[in-house]
C-alpha cells in the first residue's frame, strides 16, 4: 500500500512539472510594455528565453495574464431578445447580458485560479479575461521572473502575458489628475472665488438650457464616481476617493459605497460628484455610486468597478484621475483592460484627459484608451483651452488614439463643495478655499450630460457606442481655430465643445443608426441612412465603433471603416477614413437634396469579431 501511494505521489509530481515545462515558445505569448524613453529603465534581451529583463524600476512590476476567451455579445443579446418576445425592456436586457458575460468570465477565471493557489481568489469575479499579478519588488530579472513566466505561459488557458514596470516619476506624484498647472510642487497661490466662475455659467456654456434642465434631471440613470486617493488640504493622505454624501452640495442625493466601512471622504471626489449630479450640477435626480482606488495596485483590480456594473447596473462611470505618475503615453495594458471591459460589459467610461501646461503634454493611459471618452478643459466661457489642458500639437505617440475626445469647461466653483489649501499668513497656517481648475471638473460635466441623454432615450444605456457618436457629432468648434485635424478630430480639442441641447435633441430624434456586424469583405456597407439637407446647411457626421483588444500579440485591432456621403443616385459627395475608431466628417451643401450616409468596410478585416458601432449626425448652419 505504501509503495502504491509513493508511486501515485511520484506520478502526480511528474505530471505537475510536465505541466509547467510544456514546450510552448515563450516569445509567442510574452509581450513587454516598456516606456523606452524613461531614463531609469535599462533593457537587455535574454536570448535563451526570448524575454527582456527590467531593472531599476522603483515600484515593481505588473504581470497581466490574458486568458483565452470566446464570447459573442451580439449573439447573446439577440438570443435574449428572441426569447423574451418583447417582454423585456432595455434595462432588463442590459442586466441579463452583463450577467451572462460575468458568468462566462467567472467560469474561465475560476479554472485558472483553481490551479494556482498563490493568486488568491479576489479577482475571480471580475468581468474580464485579464488576471493581474503584482510583484512589488524593485527588480525584475531573469531569476525572479522565471517562476511566473515559465509556469503561466505554459498553461493552455493562457493566451498572452503582458509585463510592464510600475514606476513613479521624480518628484513623486500621486495617481490623481493634478489640480494645478503641470503637476508642479511649487506653492499654489489661492484664487479669489469670483462669482463669475459660478458653476451656473459653465452650465450655460455647454448649452444646458432651461428647457433641458426643466425636462430632464437624470432620473433612472446611475452614475458611478470612481476616484483615486487625494491629499487633503493639510497634506495628509485621506487614502480615499469617496464621495461625501452628507455634503450640502449633494444632499439629499443617496450615495452608495462599495466599502461601507471606510469613513474618509475626498474633497476632490465630492466636487466631481457635485458637478455631475449635485444640487447645482447637471443630472440632479440621478443615482450616485462611489468607489475608490486606495493605492496604485488597485488600478489593475476591477472588483469595485464590477460592483458598480454588475451589482448596481451603473450606466456611466466618471474617472477624474490621470496616470502621469507611473504610466506612459503609450497604449498600455491598463488602457487595454478598460477597452476590453467597455466592449464586453456595455458600460461607458468618461475620463478626465489630464492636465499639463506645456505643449508637449499628452494624455496618459488609461485615458488614452480607444473605447473611452476623454474630456479636455476650456475656460468657463468655452472660448479657449484652459491653461491646464494644453496638449501636444501632434499626438505622434499613437496615431490611432486621438485624444481628448471633446472638451468642456474645467474651471468653476460649486457652493458647499470646496477645494482647500493651506496658506502661511502672519506666522500661521490658514485654510483657504481655492478656485478648482482642471480636466477633473470638465469630465463630470460631460458625464452628467450623458446621464440626461440616457434619460431622454434609454437606448443609449444599452448601446454606449451611440453616446460616443452622438456626443461628438453634436459638439461644436465655433470658438476654436486650430487646424491640426486627423480623422476629423482636432489635436487640441477633439470634436469640440460639448453641446447638451444638441446632444439630447439628436438622441431624442433618432439622428443615428447602429451597425453590429462581422462582415469581412472590403467595400461592404455595414449600414446606411438617408436624410434631407437644405442649401447652406452643414452636416457633421460622427462614426464610432469599438476597438478590438488584441488577439495575436498586437495591442489592439481597429477595423478600417469609412464614412461615405453620397447623392441619392450614388454619386460620391465626400468621405472620411483614418486609422482611428472615431471619425468625423463635416460637409456644407450648396443645394437642397436627399443624401445617403454610409459606413463602409474599406479593407480586409482581421478576425471574425463582432463590430459594435454607431453613426449619428447633426445639421447646422456654417460657422
Amino acid at each position: 500500500m505504501k509503495k502504491i501511494m509513493f508511486f501515485v505521489l511520484l506520478g502526480t509530481v511528474i505530471l505537475y512539472f510536465l505541466s509547467i515545462t510544456t514546450i510552448i515558445p515563450i516569445s509567442n505569448k510574452i509581450i513587454f510594455e516598456i516606456d523606452e524613453n524613461h531614463e531609469n529603465i535599462e533593457l537587455s534581451v535574454q536570448t535563451n528565453l526570448s524575454y527582456r529583463s527590467i531593472r531599476n524600476v522603483s515600484n515593481g512590476t505588473i504581470i497581466n495574464i490574458e486568458l483565452h476567451s470566446n464570447i459573442d455579445f451580439q449573439t447573446i443579446e439577440n438570443e435574449l431578445r428572441n426569447e423574451s418576445n418583447g417582454e423585456l425592456n432595455d434595462d432588463d436586457i442590459i442586466l441579463l447580458v452583463r450577467e451572462k458575460i460575468k458568468n462566462y468570465y467567472y467560469s474561465i477565471r475560476a479554472k485558472f485560479y483553481n490551479k494556482y493557489t498563490e493568486l488568491g481568489t479576489k479577482q475571480v469575479y471580475e468581468s474580464s479575461p485579464f488576471v493581474s499579478l503584482i510583484i512589488p519588488d524593485t527588480i525584475i530579472n531573469e531569476d525572479s521572473l522565471t517562476w511566473a513566466i515559465k509556469k503561466y505561459s505554459a498553461d493552455r488557458l493562457v493566451k498572452n502575458i503582458y509585463v510592464s514596470p510600475i514606476y513613479r516619476h521624480s518628484p513623486s506624484i500621486d495617481p490623481i489628475e493634478c489640480l494645478y498647472s503641470s503637476c508642479t510642487t511649487d506653492p499654489v497661490e489661492p484664487i479669489p472665488l469670483d462669482p463669475s466662475y459660478h458653476i451656473s455659467y459653465a452650465l450655460d456654456t455647454v448649452n444646458l438650457t432651461d428647457y433641458v434642465m426643466n425636462t430632464y434631471n437624470g432620473n433612472g440613470v446611475r452614475i458611478g464616481i470612481h476616484e483615486a486617493w487625494f491629499p487633503d488640504y493639510n497634506g495628509e493622505d485621506t487614502l480615499s476617493g469617496l464621495v461625501d454624501k452628507y455634503n450640502l452640495a449633494l444632499a439629499p442625493i443617496y450615495v452608495q459605497y462599495y466599502d461601507i466601512d471606510k469613513v474618509e471622504r475626498s474633497l476632490h471626489a465630492t466636487l466631481v460628484a457635485a458637478i455631475a449630479a449635485g444640487n447645482y450640477g447637471v443630472a440632479r435626480s440621478s443615482s450616485l455610486l462611489s468607489t475608490d482606488i486606495t493605492n496604485q495596485y488597485d488600478l489593475y483590480d476591477f472588483s469595485a468597478i464590477d460592483w458598480q456594473v454588475h451589482q448596481k447596473q451603473v450606466n456611466v462611470i466618471n474617472l477624474s484621475f490621470n496616470m502621469t505618475g507611473f504610466n506612459s503615453t503609450t497604449y498600455k495594458t491598463l488602457a487595454r483592460k478598460y477597452d476590453k471591459y467597455a466592449y464586453d460589459n456595455n458600460v461607458l467610461f468618461v475620463f478626465s484627459a489630464g492636465n499639463g501646461s506645456y505643449h508637449n503634454y499628452l494624455t496618459y493611459s488609461p485615458a488614452n484608451g480607444n473605447n473611452v471618452i476623454s474630456v479636455g478643459g476650456t475656460n468657463i466661457s468655452g472660448t479657449m483651452r484652459y491653461t491646464t489642458s494644453r496638449y501636444a500639437e501632434n499626438n505622434t505617440y499613437d496615431t490611432s488614439v486621438q485624444k481628448p475626445t471633446l472638451v468642456a469647461p474645467g474651471v468653476m466653483w460649486v457652493p458647499y463643495a470646496p477645494i482647500l489649501t493651506e496658506e502661511y499668513i502672519n506666522g500661521q497656517n490658514v485654510v483657504t478655499e481655492i478656485l478648482p481648475s482642471g480636466t477633473s471638473f470638465a469630465a463630470p460635466l460631460v458625464t452628467g450630460i450623458i446621464a440626461l441623454g440616457m434619460q431622454a432615450n434609454p437606448l443609449l444605456k444599452l448601446y454606449p457606442e451611440l453616446v460616443h457618436s452622438l456626443i461628438t457629432s453634436t459638439a461644436n468648434m465655433n470658438s476654436f481655430y486650430y487646424s491640426d485635424f486627423r480623422g476629423g478630430l482636432e489635436d487640441q480639442v477633439g470634436a469640440g465643445l460639448v453641446d447638451a441641447q444638441a446632444f439630447i435633441n439628436a438622441a431624442s430624434s433618432n439622428q443615428f443608426f447602429l451597425f453590429n456586424n462581422n462582415i469581412n469583405y472590403p467595400g461592404t456597407v455595414a449600414n446606411s441612412g438617408v436624410i434631407n439637407v437644405s442649401t447652406n446647411q452643414t452636416i457633421k457626421i460622427s462614426a464610432f465603433w469599438y476597438s478590438q483588444v488584441s488577439t495575436n500579440g498586437v495591442s489592439k485591432t481597429i477595423t478600417p471603416y469609412t464614412i461615405r456621403l453620397e447623392t441619392s443616385n450614388g454619386i460620391l459627395i465626400d468621405e472620411m477614413q483614418y486609422d482611428n475608431n472615431l471619425l468625423i466628417l463635416e460637409h456644407t451643401f450648396t443645394q437642397s437634396q436627399d443624401v445617403i450616409i454610409k459606413i463602409i468596410l474599406n479593407d480586409n478585416k482581421l478576425g471574425n469579431n463582432i463590430d459594435k458601432g454607431a453613426v449619428s449626425w447633426n445639421i447646422t448652419h456654417p460657422y
